[in-house]
């Protein structure tokens, strides 16, 4: 079957940047863990109920037939989807690409296992990642927990923009804290691209996503301590980092401004 030129396009770049061990099958990558659970380039059957869905999207958990669990993630045309959302034909091989490239980063993001598109659809399979919860959940239990985590969160994002990248959803939802380690997780990375010519403008946007979901447990100057934390991580001058801090409260007031269009995201990760 012939891809849509998007899809083609990123499918070679996944195959680029995963290297020969990663099987090549029609429309699709398959991981070495994936293949050796039995996995084929056909999605496999879902476990329960969708742990969330949106226009466009359904996430779930999966079984392979030798036991290798994972999230899936469907991709489909929508009446409605966000104006800058990935077409659902490419937003499943995104997700593999940039989880791969930012874990070689040194970004700690759930493995891919393997990613298919067929025409205007694809899926995506992810490691399922032990945790304890996401940030978002432990603001509303332990507010004094999530402040004390905030250089580790600062330090977190500053070098996601070191290495050219912004994920466009940078909410406490989508950090996850790892069972054992307490490592941050950071997840749901189909959004995520590079800063390109407009960078000032991405981590700004990234900034304002955090500090708005810092608001409802924790006080402002908490929010202006992270920004000022973020800005010495990147060895930003004064002048600089007042102007990106204030660009970044814009978009947090703006993002208030808003109600969530699907409700507040939960886990999408098992435990």
């Amino acid at each position: 079957m012939e891809l849509p030129r998007p899809a083609a396009r990123l499918l070679r770049e996944l195959a680029a940047f995963a290297g020969p061990e990663w099987r090549r099958v029609d429309g699709g990558l398959l991981g070495p863990e994936w293949v050796a659970a039995g996995g084929t380039e056909r999605s496999p059957a879902p476990e329960g109920a969708a742990l969330r869905a949106t226009p466009g999207k359904q996430s779930f958990r999966a079984r392979l037939p030798r036991g290798l669990g994972c999230l899936l993630k469907h991709h489909e045309p929508a009446a409605r989807r966000g104006r800058a959302s990935r077409s659902p034909g490419t937003a499943a091989l995104a997700e593999a690409l940039f989880a791969l490239r930012l874990a070689a980063a040194g970004i700690r993001v759930p493995r891919p296992l393997a990613a298919c598109s067929a025409g205007e659809r694809s899926w995506v399979a992810l490691e399922l990642v032990a945790h304890r919860g996401s940030l978002e959940e432990a603001l509303l239990r332990d507010p004094e927990h999530v402040r004390r985590r905030l250089p580790e969160i600062a330090r977190l994002l500053a070098r996601l923009h070191r290495a050219g990248f912004h994920h466009r959803d940078f909410y406490l939802c989508h950090l996850l804290e790892e069972e054992g380690t307490g490592a941050l997780v950071l997840i749901d990375l189909e959004r995520v691209g590079e800063l390109g010519v407009r960078a000032r403008r991405w981590r700004a946007k990234d900034l304002g996503a955090l500090v708005f979901s810092l608001r409802p447990g924790l006080a402002h100057t908490s929010a202006l301590r992270f920004l000022a934390r973020y800005a010495r991580e990147l060895d930003l001058g004064r002048a600089a980092a007042r102007r990106l801090a204030a660009a970044a409260l814009r978009v947090a007031a703006r993002i208030a401004r808003h109600r969530p269009r699907h409700g507040a995201p939960p886990l999408g990760l098992a435990r």
